[in-house]
């Protein structure tokens, strides 16, 4: 298998497009070392040397029971998805198989070795089933969940090269590294890797609905694994205006010219809520409570007309809301509405840190907000492995 520097799986597939300097096949060499980590067995088969580094195939087998086991528990929602909530959305994104985000890090004998860039494909073997089907004398390729041969192509080689069990679930993920600093071309007598999951989000049967400028209140919520009983309790919901429109049209243009130009031809939604709340009692350490909006924020308009005189389209969006997590964290004293505006960094040792969130961005005032209550946290500890020698 043919593996070349800082490219995906589909590189080898398109050399002649690649530059002189990309198109180096790496020299393979097989290692064949396999860890355990967040429940799954992991492989690394090979690493395949450069001049500027190397690469590494990252290998996660996902058996086959588990994949059954996920496509039956939602199968029901496979072909009507406009039935779920964005709770079981998330619900399904955090129970995929194929979702396990993680980071990589590598010392070659103690010095790091800074990735340069990384993919990743998923193989089901139940969505590599083919059929073909006969049409006016012609077959036909049926891919089921519209996979291209292509991809299939790819998922077919790794398995061979590799020699894995191709009844299981895979994901594959290829990473390439520089070697460290002033050791170009020296070679290694030993890698150690270092794997972080990523941080993930645990939905909350709760929902924090809030007018502006309301009393305060109380939200009870459960934890979604200790199920220990926890409550929000809402300090004041207050609207605000970010200027981001005058903001962007004041800002200096220098090295940003054409950023700078590009975005004063957008009008932005200015107007959101601002959520000041504690949690009682705190959630344990480590752990972050997220309330997200549950509408998305309005997509700015193109004011700036093209030669034909007509409002061009928007090809902006805006992240935040619903798009991702919107709170932010402050520590402050509780005290009147001026001190909790302020931010102040002295939090009393008996007192819950104040944490604020941010709804959706509107182009007209915002009277009342939705956030989805849920719990952020690392699934599993860093761990370290040493793959060579």
């Amino acid at each position: 298998m043919k593996v070349y520097f800082d490219q995906n799986f589909w590189g080898n597939k398109r050399v002649e497009e690649l530059e002189p300097d990309q198109a180096e096949c790496g020299e393979e060499h097989r290692l064949e070392k396999s860890f355990w980590y967040g429940g799954y067995e992991w492989k690394i088969p090979s690493i395949y040397q450069f001049r500027q580094g190397f690469v590494l195939d990252f290998c996660r087998r996902i058996p086959s029971d588990t994949l059954s086991a996920f496509m039956e528990k939602w199968q029901d929602y496979e072909e009507n998805e406009e039935q779920l909530t964005d709770c079981q959305r998330r619900q399904i994104e955090l129970e995929n198989p194929m979702n396990f985000d993680v980071r990589f890090e590598v010392e070659a004998d103690g010095y790091p070795a800074h990735m340069s860039g990384g993919c990743g494909t998923g193989y089901d073997p139940k969505k590599q089933k083919r059929e073909k089907k006969e049409n006016q004398d012609q077959a036909f390729l049926v891919l089921s969940e519209g996979l291209s041969e292509e991809s299939m192509e790819i998922e077919d080689e790794l398995l061979q090269a590799y020699d894995l069990n191709p009844e299981d679930g895979w994901w594959f993920e290829r990473c390439s590294f520089f070697w460290p600093e002033g050791r170009e071309g020296e070679g290694f007598s030993q890698l150690q890797l270092t794997i972080t999951a990523s941080r993930v989000q645990l939905p909350c049967d709760a929902i924090v609905s809030a007018e502006v400028n309301c009393r305060e209140f109380s939200v009870p919520f459960e934890h979604p694994e200790t199920h220990e009983k926890h409550q929000i309790r809402i300090l004041e919901c207050r609207d605000h205006r970010e200027e981001l429109s005058r903001q962007f049209s004041e800002q200096e243009e220098g090295e940003n010219r054409p950023k700078i130009r590009f975005l004063q031809e957008y009008r932005f939604p200015e107007h959101l809520c601002i959520l000041s709340y504690q949690v009682e009692p705190p959630l344990p350490e480590g752990e972050v409570l997220i309330l997200q909006d549950c509408l998305s924020s309005d997509s700015p308009v193109r004011i700036a007309k093209d030669n034909s005189g007509k409002k061009g389209a928007c090809a902006i969006c805006m992240i935040g809301g619903s798009d991702g997590p919107t709170a932010i964290f402050f520590a402050g004293k509780v005290k009147g509405k001026e001190d909790r505006q302020k931010g102040e960094n002295e939090t009393p040792e008996r007192e819950a840190p104040v944490q604020m969130a941010y709804s959706a961005l509107h182009f007209q005032p915002v009277s009342r907000a939705e956030w989805q209550v849920s719990v952020q946290k690392a699934p599993h500890p860093a761990a370290s492995f040493l793959i060579a020698p």
